[in-house]
Formats: structure tokens, C-alpha cells, sequence
């Protein structure tokens, strides 16, 4: 009933999000649609337009995009051209719920994913019960379902703290998320998942907590080095790592010859025709993989973002919690992002966009787009 009674209570934005949110745990052609639909919508309304304006520099961005847009063109790199279309996309749906968000509506973004979370996560044990096997209950891949449990995981950390009346839910949304990344195995989102909780901490001020974990973490390190079989590996480590190997020289040979502008997204599976359909969608190392993308031109531009980004949101940690979260999230992304680009699938750059958009922003007061830079 109280869900029932908080949609129905909702604005249409809201109303938006909500649906937005539920899509993205269901097929990817769904979030697509939802998702792409959202984007229009800021572009055709002029009030949303507007206030998409209030944006924190939002003008990286917009050069950004149009530097991976026109590089993905130049190339004739179609795919990576209408992928290019769907993180636009993304970005605008980010901005948009960004500057609209309120504590209340984090705090109820954060049941909803909470609860989807562990919805999926039936599924995904459903499909491991029948197939035995690494399994992506409703998502597009195995691994970027391991990636988006690992992001509910240090959501859920963060939601467990603040929103006390729902602990319970949070608790178990953090349970199933984590037995999500075994049924996924995808074992590195532990780690991944790990930094970023102890970055959350960081961010939020538990410090004490914070080392406690780090000191858990290293008698577990210590214990490896006498009993290595507790690390948790796949059977097919040893032809991964080689892969991985032959994709990164691969990748650095051709941004070499393509340092400047790069050939927009997807530029890997552009290039790598005949390779393993598994290890194509990708560099499999997210700086690597953005160097090859957009070259120095457009990778330096999203770095300007990126840096002011993350200044902003340290700065409000304080009076805006989620901006931690955000932090630890983005910190879950980059370790992760060393051995593969979880981002780049549908569902899960949705779902980090989502917890972006949740990272509110208390001491901003719109100004005009340039005047943020």
C-alpha cells in the first residue's frame, strides 16, 4: 500500500523516475525505451530544459559529447555512434533528476532500487538453480549484473545509515546483492564494491569504521598468502588474464594511431572483428578504453568534468550525504574499471546514472550554464 500511495502521491517527474528505476531491472530494450523517452521529454519541455541549465558544469559535458559524437561520425563507427545517442541520454536524465532531487526522494529511490535489487536477485538464483553457470538475471551480461550488485551494495551501506525506518530492507538488499555478484561471478565487484564502501565511510565522516574495515581486509590478505585457495577465482582465469593481455596491446596500438579524437564509443568492438564476441564491447580497462574512445582531446574533457564533479560533491558531503555515496560509488567504478568497463552496458550505466542523479546538492543556486566553468 505505500508504495502504491507514494506514486500515486507523486508528481509527474517523479512518477517519471519511478518508472525509470523499475525499467532499468527489466530487459535492456525497456530501459532503452524509458530512458530515451526521459531525454526527449527534458528536450522538447522548456521548464525542464531550463532547469537542466542549473546543472554543475554541465558545459564539459556538452563539449565532451560533442567531440565523441563527432569522432563516432568521422569514423562512420555507427554503433558507437547510437551508443554515443543512449549516454547522451543518460547524462540528461542524470542532470535532470540532479537538480530536482530532494532527501525524500533519494530516500525513496534508494527502496525502490533496494527492493528491485533483491527481486533480481531471485531471478538471478532461479537461473542459477536451472543452469548452473554464471548467470545476468534480467541484464544484458553476467558481469554487468555483478557490476550493478556491487553498486546496490554500497548504496545499500549508505541507505542502511540514513534511512533507519527501512534498515531492514537495506540490510537485505545488501545480503542478496552480494550473493548476486557470487551467482554472477563476477568475483571482483567484492573488492570493487569494498573500496567503495570504505570511501562512503571516508566521505561520511566514520573514519573509525572505515579502518576497522581496512584492518578486516588485511588479516583476509595476510591469510591468503598462507591459504591462497580462499581467494575466490573462475575456472577460466588463467585464458581471461591472456585475453585481457592481447585486448589491452591491442587497444594501445590503435589509440596510438588515433591519439587526438579517438573514434567514439565502442571504438574496441569497431575494431576487433574476429575476436571472441565476449571480449569485444570493450578495452577492458576503463582509462584505456576512454583514451581509445575520445584520444587526449576528448578524454581531457571529460576529465575537467570529472575533476570539478568530484570537487563539488566532497565539498557538499557534508550538508548532502548522498554526495558521499556518489563518491563511493564512482571509487567502486574505477577499481572495477581497471579489469573490465562495466559502464558501458545498458542497465548498469543506467543504474549508475540513477545513483549520480541521487547526489543532491544543497548549496547550489542555478546559475547559468558558463558561469560554472
Amino acid at each position: 500500500m505505500k508504495w502504491a500511495n507514494w506514486f500515486l502521491d507523486a508528481g509527474k517527474a517523479q512518477k517519471w523516475l519511478f518508472i525509470n528505476v523499475l525499467a532499468m531491472f527489466l530487459p535492456y530494450f525497456v530501459c532503452v525505451a524509458t530512458i530515451g523517452t526521459t531525454a526527449c521529454a527534458i528536450l522538447l519541455h522548456r521548464n525542464m530544459r531550463r532547469q537542466i541549465i542549473a546543472f554543475p558544469h554541465g558545459i564539459w559535458l556538452i563539449l565532451w559529447g560533442t567531440a565523441a559524437l563527432a569522432a563516432a561520425a568521422v569514423a562512420r563507427n555507427f554503433i558507437g555512434l547510437l551508443f554515443s545517442l543512449f549516454f547522451c541520454s543518460l547524462i540528461l536524465f542524470a542532470a535532470y533528476y540532479h537538480v530536482i532531487m530532494t532527501a525524500t526522494l533519494c530516500k525513496t529511490v534508494l527502496r525502490l532500487a533496494g527492493f528491485l535489487g533483491i527481486m533480481a536477485a531471485g531471478v538471478a538464483l532461479m537461473e542459477k538453480l536451472i543452469l548452473h553457470g554464471r548467470v545476468s538475471a534480467t541484464v544484458f551480461n553476467a558481469n554487468y549484473y555483478g557490476y550493478i550488485c556491487e553498486l546496490l551494495i554500497v548504496a545499500g551501506v549508505y541507505a542502511w545509515l540514513q534511512d533507519h525506518p527501512w534498515r531492514l530492507l537495506h540490510a537485505a538488499s545488501i545480503a542478496v546483492n552480494t550473493a548476486g555478484i557470487f551467482f554472477a561471478g563476477c568475483y571482483f565487484a567484492w573488492l570493487a564494491a569494498f573500496v567503495g564502501i570504505v570511501v562512503l565511510l571516508f566521505c561520511l565522516g566514520k573514519k573509525r569504521t572505515a579502518l576497522y574495515c581496512l584492518a578486516a581486509a588485511g588479516i583476509y590478505g595476510g591469510t591468503t598468502c598462507f591459504f591462497p585457495k580462499i581467494i575466490p577465482t573462475t575456472h577460466d582465469i588463467t585464458r581471461n588474464i591472456q585475453y585481457r593481455l592481447y585486448i589491452w596491446r591491442t587497444a594501445l596500438h590503435y589509440f596510438l594511431r588515433h591519439i587526438f579524437f579517438g573514434n567514439g564509443m565502442l571504438t574496441f568492438f569497431f575494431i576487433s572483428k574476429g575476436m571472441n564476441r565476449s571480449f569485444r564491447a570493450h578495452a577492458h580497462n576503463l582509462i584505456l578504453d576512454m583514451l581509445l574512445n575520445y584520444g587526449i582531446i576528448g578524454s581531457a574533457l571529460l576529465a575537467v568534468f570529472l575533476f570539478l564533479w568530484f570537487r563539488t560533491m566532497f565539498q557538499n558531503r557534508r550538508a548532502s550525504p548522498s554526495s558521499a555515496m556518489c563518491l563511493g560509488v564512482c571509487a567502486a567504478t574505477f577499481v572495477h574499471g581497471m579489469i573490465d568497463v562495466p559502464i558501458i552496458g545498458f542497465q548498469s550505466a543506467a543504474v549508475f546514472f540513477l545513483l549520480m542523479a541521487l547526489a543532491g546538492n544543497p548549496a547550489f543556486k542555478k546559475p547559468s550554464l558558463v558561469s560554472r566553468l
